[in-house]
């Protein structure tokens, strides 16, 4: 019959296979990428006028999908190898189980529920990029480069045709670009991450000169032009950190370990030379302080500080355990709302993940997640000795990260760029550096179901 597909048939069981697997684990990316750097629910209306408890139907309906495709083409290869996968770094499923214990002491435990569901989603698409993208990461890394870069064009257009939508109009932050973006600072984390993403690309898979530069002119218009001084200090932490260790001179994994053992020996010697000095330990502001009037900002960040401080109360009601999963910042009428109400405007997060962390699942979920970095420090170790470019990478990202999240709340929360983008790269890290007979088949060794 005309049209129907001889799977007997070498060439068309290839063809099949080409469009179960690589099609649908490129759509994958492709929509996921898309979900988390466009406006939530895909409305550009920005203003918090109501409970986020409840959660968009739009969203909803965006998620549950994605999460069924993962689910599927988890299913095609029967969760291959997931055991050493949940073995390979435990701390980052326990942190999640903890979360999920967390909805029995919340104060909204469907809205805790529904972030966990969100939580175990995320990191099975994580899981299903990994399997499926084991001898040819190269691609998913140039394919999200080119999403984001897509995006990033967009973002110019609407500039440019649009600009009362496509330029901020809050008092102190008006005309800087946010494009087709949520805000300036999604804009300019966006922007960072395709920066690192492309010099990656580079030298790992260099591409046309004029593609480059086009990508590069793309990217830095954004970044520049988004005004976002963290986005900026993130590209140039993690630009500067890849490439100093991607280059042949760093012969072995041991150079991270010197390296971190030296800057944990300055570290506490500037402490203990600061308390001889001022009798007094360092505080945020000693730090944050100096850098901020780098950037042309206030000493305490642009506000952050008295968002910190109002903080602190919700925390020492709870720091052991937390106050629950994401069930704080829940919009006016949460549990949040007394900290609008003393700074006179409507505060959307704490714009430091470490607190958010402590505030929502207490020191014992602290420590979890530190943990399961470690552990994610510690396979990107192993893959430098295979892979010394990705290994950089993933180191680059993961630093650019853990600084940016004392001034951005990213940390757990797991529809965000770039704590999706840890979690890909926790998983990618770790199957790149897994033995060869314990490894999950590669896209080519999917079966045809």
């Amino acid at each position: 019959m005309v049209g129907r597909t001889d799977f007997r048939n070498p060439i068309n069981r290839q063809r099949a296979k080409w469009w179960d697997s690589v099609f649908w684990v490129n759509l994958l990316l492709i929509v996921t990428i898309a979900f988390a750097v466009l406006p939530s629910g895909l409305s550009w209306e920005f203003e918090l006028r109501e409970s986020l408890a409840d959660g968009s139907l739009v969203r909803k309906f965006q998620w549950s999908s994605v999460f069924l495709l993962a689910f599927i083409l988890a299913w095609k290869i029967r969760f291959q190898y997931f055991k050493e996968f949940f073995l390979g770094n435990i701390f980052v499923w326990s942190v999640a189980f903890y979360a999920l214990l967390s909805v029995f002491w919340s104060a909204v435990p469907w809205s805790a529920f529904r972030q966990v569901v969100q939580l175990m989603g995320i990191l099975l698409i994580s899981y299903v990029l990994a399997v499926y993208s084991r001898n040819d990461t190269g691609r998913i890394f140039a394919l999200a480069l080119d999403v984001l870069v897509c995006v990033l064009l967009a973002s110019v257009l609407m500039v440019m045709i649009d600009p009362v939508q496509g330029r901020e109009r809050l008092m102190g932050i008006e005309g800087a670009w946010r494009g087709v973006l949520e805000q300036k600072n999604v804009l300019g984390m966006t922007s960072g991450v395709a920066l690192l993403l492309l010099l990656y690309g580079q030298s790992a898979k260099p591409r046309s000169v004029w593609v480059f530069l086009g990508y590069l002119l793309i990217i830095l218009s954004c970044l520049l032009g988004s005004r976002s001084s963290s986005s900026l200090f993130f590209s140039v932490v993690s630009i500067g950190i890849y490439v100093s260790l991607f280059r042949q001179y760093v012969q072995s994994a041991a150079f991270f370990v010197r390296i971190f053992l030296l800057l944990l020996l300055l570290l506490i010697l500037c402490l203990m030379v600061f308390y001889y000095f001022n009798d007094r330990f360092l505080g945020v502001g000693d730090v944050l302080g100096p850098i901020s009037e780098i950037f042309g900002k206030s000493s305490d960040l642009t506000g952050r500080s008295d968002i910190w401080e109002l903080m602190w109360e919700s925390i020492e009601r709870h720091w052991v355990l937390g106050m629950g999963f994401t069930s704080f910042w829940l919009g006016p009428g949460g549990p949040s709302q007394y900290i609008s109400d003393v700074l006179q405007w409507t505060v959307p997060n704490a714009h430091n993940g470490y607190l958010e962390i402590l505030n929502e699942m207490g020191v014992l979920g602290l420590i979890l997640y530190f943990f399961a970095i470690a552990f994610h420090m510690r396979n990107i170790f192993r893959l430098y000795a295979v892979d010394r470019c990705q290994s950089a990478f993933h180191f680059a990202l993961l630093i650019a990260f853990l600084i940016s999240n004392f001034s951005e709340s990213t940390a757990m929360r797991v529809t965000t760029f770039l704590q999706i983008l840890i979690f890909v790269s926790m998983m990618i890290a770790q199957m790149s550096c897994m033995k060869p007979n314990a490894s999950a088949r590669s896209l080519n060794e999917t079966r045809v179901s």
